[in-house]
This record gives C-alpha cells, sequence and structure tokens, in this order.
C-alpha cells in the first residue's frame, strides 16, 4: 500500500478499525461532470460482502478453453466494480448529490489523476479492514492454525479451493480485496 500523502485525501490513522457505516471524503482536482453539475467530492464507504459477490460475479464471463468452458474473473473488471460500489455519493459545490455507486462508464469519464485519488483511497480503505479482519483471525488464535483464511476458499464456488461452480464450468479465484493486494491487470501487469 503507498502512503497517502496530499492533504485532500483523508487517510486512515495509525489504530483505525474497519466502520463499515462511515463515509471517507476524496477531493477531486478535476470532478466529474455529470449533466448540468460537477462533482468535486466523492464520499468513498467500505466494501461489505454482498459488495464483493456482487463485484466478482459482474466481472466474470464464460470462455471457451482447451478443456471445455470455464468461468474466468477479470481482475481489472473486478477493481473496478468494487470501486464504483465503493463510491456513496459525489457532491458538488452547491451540494448536489449524485448517489453511487458510480457505473463503469461513469468511472471512465473520471480524470486520470482523479481515477488514482479514488483508487489510493479505496487501497487504503481495503488495508484497513484486512487489517481488521487479520487482527481479528489473531485473537480468535485461528492465524497459523490452518483454520481459515484468504487462501483457504472457505467452500465458496470459485474461491480458491472452492469447488467447481455447477454445469460444468470451472471458476478462476480473485483476492477478497484486491485494491489492497493490489490486483493484477487482465493483461498481466500488476496492480491498478
Amino acid at each position: 500500500m503507498r502512503p497517502i500523502t496530499d492533504a485532500s485525501v483523508s487517510s486512515p490513522v495509525k489504530g483505525a478499525t474497519h466502520d463499515p457505516a462511515a463515509l471517507y471524503r476524496v477531493e477531486l482536482d478535476h470532478g466529474l461532470t455529470l449533466g448540468n453539475a460537477t462533482y468535486r467530492v466523492a464520499h468513498l464507504r467500505q466494501l461489505a460482502a454482498g459488495d464483493i459477490f456482487d463485484a466478482q460475479e459482474a466481472a466474470e464471463r464464460v470462455v471457451e478453453t482447451r478443456t471445455g468452458l470455464a468461468m474466468v474473473l477479470s481482475p481489472s473488471a473486478f477493481g473496478r466494480e468494487l470501486l464504483g460500489r465503493q463510491v456513496a455519493r459525489l457532491e458538488d459545490e452547491d451540494g448536489q448529490v449524485h448517489s453511487g455507486p458510480l457505473s463503469r462508464a461513469e468511472l471512465a469519464r473520471l480524470n486520470p489523476a482523479d481515477l488514482e485519488r479514488l483508487q489510493a483511497r479505496a487501497d487504503s480503505l481495503d488495508a484497513v479492514a484486512a487489517l481488521s479482519l487479520a487482527e481479528g483471525a489473531d485473537a480468535r488464535g485461528r492465524a497459523d492454525q490452518g483454520g481459515g483464511g484468504a487462501d483457504r476458499g472457505h467452500g465458496f464456488p470459485g474461491a480458491a479451493g472452492g469447488p467447481d461452480v455447477p454445469g460444468g464450468l470451472r471458476h478462476a479465484a480473485a483476492p477478497a480485496f484486491p485494491h489492497a493486494a493490489g490486483a493484477a491487470s487482465e493483461n498481466g501487469g500488476e496492480g491498478r
């Protein structure tokens, strides 16, 4: 996770906890124009499990392979879907509000510098959530005892080590918090 040093992007402080109800303000230098309004402030929220499930489903596609049909997940599409869902709302200077989540088309209209700000903040939020989960597992004594963890799959279809999806489709796995893990792009690049 890269540190956020820009004062216009508030960053979780050491000891911050996962708060699913909290909104985190990100100022956009260029803003996002939708209709007659230019929104210069985004409010992000932490992801819930349902957001991850929905984003994963939206980023899946069926492809034909040498061994048959397979369900694959595009890491870059998954990251976009998650980021769009983390935007709770946008605000303009007059207080007009555009409710989230943002669609792929709306995200695509962002200036690259503003997109980077949103991604950096999402990385920070995901790191806090991942740390909170790790601390919870440690407290329960499961961290090193093989009783769970992101790489074990938890038996969910499509998770690492999970069962195949019905209908003869295999499913590729995705990290629970790709912002924090640095999701790879579709063409094999690193991070987003």
